[in-house]
């Protein structure tokens, strides 16, 4: 029998559709479930790669490799149903821009209400950038809008923000 996604893509937003929400646990759970295609209990590497492109990764083939290195315990290569699903589910879930917010304010370690370069880019590696150098530059690119050098509180931590939300990051 053929999964039908249609209803649950009109109840989901996803990253690709850029989405203002991050979809809670239970909805990344029942999309991961819709993905096993032979209906065995089990997300091989090409049903979860299959998942994160519906999801929206800009990676998709990194994030299941990625999620079968985090998720399987007992080393089969694939995701099964239950503790394994569970764990991966947990670490899918995208952080919203109100926990983007937080995370960046509190690399602010001078309590100033501004983030330095070295701030940022603290703040880039702790949510798991692979290259926290050019998304700390990028980052000033599209928030430091007065070009001092610092992201200040507001508008440009907003901005920030923002930018970080479109790269998807995940408790992962």
């Amino acid at each position: 029998m053929e999964k039908d996604l249609s209803f649950t893509k009109s109840r989901f937003h996803t990253n690709s559709e850029k989405a203002s929400v991050a979809l809670c646990e239970n909805e990344i759970r029942e999309i991961f479930m819709l993905f096993d295609t032979d209906h065995n209990y089990v997300l091989s590497k090409e049903e979860l790669e299959n998942a994160f492109v519906y999801l929206g990764a800009m990676i998709p083939a990194l994030r299941a490799w990625r999620g079968i290195n985090h998720a399987d315990t007992n080393r089969n290569g694939q995701v099964e149903f239950g503790d394994e699903l569970d764990k991966l589910v947990k670490a899918s879930v995208t952080l919203s821009e109100h926990q983007l917010r937080e995370i960046f304010m509190q690399f602010d370690e001078d309590h100033d209400n501004v983030l330095s370069e070295e701030e940022v880019k603290k703040a880039f590696t702790y949510l798991g950038s692979r290259i926290p150098d050019f998304r700390t530059l990028r980052g000033f690119n599209h928030a430091d809008v007065n070009g001092n050098g610092k992201i200040e509180f507001g508008d440009e931590l907003d901005k920030l923000v923002k930018y970080a939300f479109k790269l998807g990051y995940t408790v992962m």
